[in-house]
């Protein structure tokens, strides 16, 4: 890892973009904290990834988590994003499972039962009638014996 001297690097935001955009790859991975849990990951590839580390309320351990990638989102959008993340964890929700959630379309997941339908639903059309059917009656089977398990 690379060591930059503190007093070369940027205090605004508008700095952190112009210097995003000029530094050069490194030989090896190196992290950049932006201040205020915002982290830069500047890879030998050249790629630039916004990451924070965020703890649910009521976890030990902290989780890295993807922001976004530079120059498609800029410092200040990474940083609205990271708030928005940490509101999240603070309320005891998984916001790494949201954003997966949310990008498969699936809005609000409550019990189990719920998931199985969702999932057979979207699996309708994809397999074959009689394994379909199969499908369907190994996971009704799930079903009754968990159907009501919560999730967060």
């Amino acid at each position: 890892m690379v060591n930059i001297r503190r007093s070369v690097l940027p205090t605004t935001d508008k700095g952190w973009q112009a210097y995003l955009q000029n530094v050069k790859a490194t030989a090896g991975r190196q992290w950049i904290a932006l201040g205020r849990g915002l982290v830069v990951c500047l890879e030998a590839s050249g790629t630039k990834t916004f990451q924070a580390r965020v703890r649910r309320h009521g976890d030990t351990n902290a989780r890295r988590i993807v922001i976004g990638h530079f120059p498609a989102s800029s410092v200040a959008d990474a940083r609205r994003a990271l708030s928005e993340i940490k509101a999240i964890a603070k309320e005891g929700r998984d916001p790494a499972l949201e954003r997966r959630r949310a990008k498969a379309g699936i809005t609000e997941v409550r019990i189990l039962g719920d998931l199985v339908d969702t999932y057979l639903t979207r699996r309708e059309g994809d397999l074959a009638p009689k394994s379909m059917q199969s499908e369907r009656e190994q996971l009704h089977i799930l079903r009754d014996a968990a159907g009501s398990l919560r999730f967060r």
